[in-house]
């Protein structure tokens, strides 16, 4: 029985099947993992570092922001909505220079945010789990305890653990993207490993 094939089959197997292609298609994704599982423990590392950088860049992009809206505004005053429009942009502008030139008290600020989120997730999970008793239930009703009790800890600290927190969660999410981009490479190298025309051979 013989076997025939379109040229747009045979193309597609030739990209999944050369050499050079399935390097370059799963080589550059963990590369780039592997960096930012470094960078990522390397800001772990200089949790305080991370944690002013952050709130720095945040005050840029928010500034930047504010600005781009108040322009935005002005751009279109004859459209209605000026005086909104304005304000909010105003309003950013001003939380990112404050961060800009007091990030001290912005890193403190947003530690107890992120205190405040995690008693208030705790709470969501926990309660919720006990009272509906769902199939794994037992896991949220978990995560609620431990988010309870690092929220506790992050106030007992305070104002000292400003200078750890936010660094620390930084760094916790730039080592999880590097670990979803490795495990993504992962995958692309076994789908590069297809035999050349398997699966898209057709019988005649």
């Amino acid at each position: 029985m013989a076997t025939t094939s379109t040229p747009e089959e045979r193309s597609r197997t030739e990209v999944v099947t050369h050499p050079r292609e399935r390097a370059y298609a799963w080589g550059i994704p963990m590369t780039i993992g592997i960096l930012l599982i470094i960078g990522g423990l390397f800001a772990l590392y200089a949790a305080a570092l991370t944690s002013l950088v952050s709130v720095v860049f945040l005050g840029i992009l928010l500034l930047a922001a504010g600005i781009l809206e108040i322009v935005a505004a002005f751009r279109g005053r004859h459209q209605g909505r000026f005086l909104v429009y304005f304000l909010a942009g105003l309003l950013t502008a001003v939380v990112g220079a404050l961060f800009l030139f007091r990030p001290l008290a912005s890193v403190a600020t947003l530690t107890l945010l992120i205190a405040g989120y995690l008693f208030a997730s705790g709470l969501f999970r926990g309660i919720t789990s006990i009272v509906d008793r769902y199939p794994g239930w037992g896991w949220d009703l978990l995560y609620g305890i431990v988010a309870l009790a690092l929220g506790a800890i992050v106030l007992a600290q305070w104002p000292a653990s400003s200078l750890w927190v936010v660094g620390t969660v930084v760094a916790a999410e730039i080592i999880a993207r590097g670990i979803t981009l490795c495990a993504a490479s992962l995958t692309l190298r076994e789908v590069g490993r297809i035999a050349p025309g398997e699966g898209y051979a057709a019988p005649a």
